[in-house]
């Protein structure tokens, strides 16, 4: 399928992997948010949902 994505547009390579470099990201208020309650049940060793 990927072959055929990559021909279809004329990709020389895959354009989305995992190898981002993280300041390539988008970061925003939101992400934010959510590694801040992240980061606060994983110091007060309480059980989190994420979803998304």
């Amino acid at each position: 399928m990927m072959d055929r994505i990559q021909s279809y547009f004329g990709f020389t390579k895959i354009p989305f992997g995992r190898d981002l470099a993280p300041g390539m990201l988008h970061l925003h208020a939101a992400h934010g948010e959510a590694m801040a309650r992240i980061s606060w049940c994983v110091s007060e060793r309480s059980l989190g949902v994420i979803t998304g």
